[in-house]
């Protein structure tokens, strides 16, 4: 599936660099980062915006967000990876998203309805968020169509994730889901476990350890 929206520009500093940094220098990164994904926005404006911001510094395997929870808080992933996944009545985990560096983390659904999240949101790496109020996000967006046309773009982008891991579930069998996902996302697969991995491909370990042997793979997820 094409995705018809703009390539936003990359954090060009690494995750080495960023965790070394302070929450100022963090801050300031990410400001210059806006500022070059939304060119028509000035200085005062970029300002506005990420002001009352936070950076949270977190582990892995830390619970950002619970099932049940309603959201407050709005945030986008600096350094790091996290999951969202939901427990099934058997108590088995299911991941359906991964969020990597300049991803937003919540369940949109929920904190666009003002419901509860349906889902779970964990770190799978160290992960470094820019945090900000919901009450402060909706008034950026009302106020700044550039940021606006900026959230709606990653919105769509989520969407069509979504979208393709539902038809690969119609339509493929699980070596094509596979294959599909690790040529879509070669470097988000080396970070995965093969756990996370085959919880998302709706697959148990074994069946993606008989895949990547029948591929000629190194297991080394």
């Amino acid at each position: 599936m094409q995705i018809s929206v703009r390539d936003r520009p990359k954090l060009t500093v690494s995750p080495d660099e960023v965790w070394r940094m302070n929450a100022v220098e963090i801050k300031a990164l990410i400001k210059a980062h806006l500022g070059e994904c939304m060119p028509s926005l000035g200085d005062d404006e970029l300002d506005v915006i990420t002001a009352p911001m936070t950076v949270v510094r977190l582990p892995a395997k830390h619970c950002w967000c619970q099932a049940g929870q309603s959201m407050d808080k709005m945030a986008f992933i600096v350094s790091g990876l996290c999951k969202m996944s939901y427990q099934t009545a058997d108590g088995d985990e299911i991941n359906v998203q991964f969020m990597a560096e300049q991803d937003g983390v919540g369940d949109y659904m929920a904190v666009i309805e003002n419901l509860p999240s349906k889902y779970n949101i964990y770190t799978i790496e160290p992960t470094i968020l820019m945090a900000v109020d919901k009450a402060h996000f909706e008034q950026c967006l009302a106020d700044f169509p550039e940021f606006f046309r900026y959230v709606h773009e990653h919105t769509l982008r989520l969407l069509f994730r979504f979208i393709e891991r539902t038809e690969s579930f119609l339509i493929s069998d699980s070596t094509a889901r596979y294959v599909n996902f690790i040529n879509d996302n070669p470097e988000l697969a080396k970070r995965l476990s093969v756990q996370d991995l085959s919880s998302y491909l709706g697959m148990t370990r074994q069946s993606v350890t008989r895949i990547r042997k029948k591929l000629g793979q190194a297991d080394n997820l």
